[in-house]
């Protein structure tokens, strides 16, 4: 079930006064992409205090610092990984022998493989002075602060950095300016090369990859309400970017929004209201109201947000914390942190649909009460749910007073049921003065007020089992039933309370009567396996051969069909694998009964488990092998018209392909039902 843990800290964030509060100032804090829901550390940016990595389980704790300037504030940051293969001597007298005049001995060599992280950062200065540092850092050394070992690199730059991204596969670093200007460089911050985006003033920035291809997406705050959004194409491997589409939307106030981006969907926090869009486009596909944010008073307080999973956003308020399913309108778990005044989220670990896992994380900064108040970055473990109707069951946003949510009425009128009143003992005593068969029938419908040859919702008032008991009991002393096949007779046969007592021995008696056979066979509840086995094994007729399978199977299980086989005094399938022979063959006879070849084959398969292959003739021992050498050709051929298929299918989609479907549009999840237990 979805859930919102206690948060847990991380650290706390240090007093700078320059700074003021860090629960005023999130943007003061920078989170390195490579937070993930399986990732166990986090690389932060502190202004004013140091670029620290932390690992956070199962006791948070710093692993690495690099100090800043307290005047300094960190405008981005991030990092990537790689590793390094190089041969070493497996010996320690050759490492001496190198160090020395004398010639070096015969060796054993090994590889060593080295993991190393890069680390960038940007620093701003009094809003003049910007550099872009990067340092590149051995995974395994354990020192916490940097030493001569670890290679630092930086540049100066005339304008702020707002967007850090690290490849290490290409070994390039983009960096985009406030202004929109893009640069790659190396490891070594040489310049690789530089490109100019047309807007400037650049609000939000959004990397992401989809098929295989990194994206960038750029929203700049134009005058009178306008927004430009651009969408790019970014290779590092030919260091260039490549704009995909351009668009300018009126009517959007972006100062008084909060915007993030999930799974090619932008999320906009307007008053009361959700807002999700669709890129590239930046169409707007639905809305979303809060009721609670409108019941607020201080409309001045913290509020954040942040998206977790597909259709599921985090919003916080003040010191309370929302899991909210934006599909289904509902709130998933809800947390008030009491011993705080604020709490705010900084960066979540999101989960994509198909993920096993529903676990992740979320990194926030609280706030504590007082005149001095003191900030910690905290932790949050969350449980995002299915995604399905199931978990937003009793959870909606709608409060009870509210007129949309009334008392629930049913869609169609009750019907006015009066219950029959049935005199049982009466009605017994006019069939029994019956002295023909369709006497009795016409006393056992008229009576009873029955319409129907067959049970109907309509005859559910017939309900008193001994009543049906009496009733069997007069048709088979004093109707001759095989003869004149009384219509009473076969509605009895479809009734779900057939007396079970009545049931045994019923095959045996009307068995002279074709019509009621095979009705009791189909219909009648309570037959006896030994005796529906019995009647398997001998009768001939392949209709009926179906019927009687059909119904073994669909009333009993595997194990008892078996242990009932065993207790059979002789058992002959001579009639039953000759039957499925012709169905093999497809016989014109049986040729109508393919469709349930694998149910047949399914009771083949445990009559011959229970009586063993040698308990069959040497010719149908034969037969029945042509038939499974049969059956595993057709079964290998599938498969092969299979993969052909597959294949076919798979390059199919390669070549239809084009560049203006490289961005994958997610559409809206449907509505899952599933099974709910109560």
């Amino acid at each position: 079930m979805p859930s919102l843990s206690q948060p847990f800290r991380l650290a706390v964030l240090p007093k700078i006064a320059s700074l003021h509060n860090f629960s005023q100032k999130k943007t003061y804090i920078k989170v390195a992409d490579s937070f993930t829901p399986d990732s166990n550390s986090v690389l932060l940016g502190i202004s004013g205090s140091s670029i620290s990595k932390y690992v956070i389980t199962p006791t948070p704790r710093l692993i690495f610092n690099v100090p800043i300037p307290s005047t300094h504030l960190v405008s981005a940051c991030n990092m990537g990984t790689y590793s390094e293969t190089s041969t070493v001597s497996s010996d320690p007298q050759a490492t001496a022998d190198e160090t020395t005049d004398t010639a070096p001995t015969s060796t054993n060599t090994v590889e060593e493989t080295k993991h190393y992280e890069i680390w960038c950062y940007a620093l701003s200065a009094n809003n003049k002075t910007h550099t872009l540092n990067c340092l590149i850092r051995e995974v395994d050394n354990n020192n916490t602060s940097i030493t001569e070992n670890n290679p630092q690199f930086n540049a100066k730059f005339k304008e702020q950095i707002i967007n850090i991204e690290v490849d290490t596969k290409h070994k390039v670093i983009v960096i985009l300016f406030e202004t929109g200007l893009v640069q790659f460089y190396d490891l070594q911050l040489k310049l690789l090369n530089s490109i100019n985006t047309p807007y400037r003033d650049i609000k939000i920035v959004k990397t992401f990859e989809e098929n295989g291809l990194e994206y960038m997406l750029l929203i700049s705050d134009l005058k009178d309400q306008k927004v430009a959004l651009q969408l790019y194409e970014v290779s590092t491997e030919e260091k260039k970017v490549k704009e995909l589409t351009s668009s300018i939307i009126e009517n959007f106030n972006l100062q008084d929004s909060l915007l993030c981006y999930q799974f090619g969907r932008i999320y906009r926090l307007f008053k009361d209201e959700i807002e999700v869009y669709s890129i590239p486009s930046l169409q707007l596909n639905s809305k979303v109201k809060i009721p609670f944010l409108s019941e607020i008073e201080d409309k001045n307080c913290l509020i954040s947000l942040k998206p977790i999973a597909t259709n599921r956003v985090l919003l916080t308020v003040k010191n309370k914390i929302y899991l909210l399913d934006l599909l289904h309108k509902s709130i998933l778990s809800e947390r008030e942190v009491s011993h705080m005044k604020t709490f705010q989220i900084l960066k979540t670990a999101m989960n994509r649909d198909g993920s096993e896992s529903k676990l992740t994380l979320a990194l926030g900064i609280s706030t504590k009460n007082g005149q001095n108040p003191t900030s910690a970055l905290e932790i949050i473990n969350i449980d995002v749910g299915s995604n399905s109707l199931k978990d937003s069951l009793g959870k909606s946003f709608l409060r009870r007073n509210n007129q949309i949510q009334g008392q629930l009425k049913n869609l169609f009128p009750e019907p006015k049921y009066e219950l029959p009143s049935i005199n049982f003992p009466e009605i017994l005593g006019k069939l029994k003065n019956a002295n023909s068969a369709e006497k009795f029938d016409e006393t056992f419908f008229n009576l009873l007020n029955i319409k129907e040859e067959m049970f109907t919702e309509n005859s559910r008032f017939l309900n008193d089992q001994r009543f049906l008991a009496s009733v069997l009991d007069l048709i088979f002393t004093k109707i001759d039933y095989n003869k004149s096949c009384p219509r009473s007779l076969m509605f009895l046969l479809t009734h779900p309370l057939f007396p079970k007592e009545k049931a045994i021995g019923l095959l045996t008696k009307v068995k002279s009567n074709s019509r009621l056979f095979k009705q009791a066979i189909v219909t009648c509840p309570n037959l006896p396996l030994q005796e529906l086995l019995q009647e398997l094994f001998t009768i001939k007729n392949s209709e009926l051969v179906v019927d009687i399978s059909m119904r073994i199977l669909q009333d009993y299980t595997k194990d008892a069909i078996k242990e009932e086989i065993k207790k059979l005094d002789q058992v002959s399938v001579e009639n039953f694998m000759n039957f499925i022979i012709k169905m093999n063959n497809r016989e014109a006879a049986v040729s109508d009964f393919t469709m349930f070849t694998p149910q047949i084959f399914k009771l083949l398969s445990l009559i011959l488990d229970s009586i063993g292959l040698f308990g069959l003739e040497e010719s149908i021992l034969i037969q029945l092998s042509s038939i499974i050498e049969k059956e595993v050709k057709i079964a290998e051929r599938n498969v092969e018209l299979w993969n052909i298929m597959d294949a076919k299918m798979l390059s199919v989609k390669k070549s239809s392909s084009t560049a203006a479907s490289k961005l994958a549009e997610n559409s809206q999840t449907p509505y899952i039902v599933e099974y709910i237990d109560i």
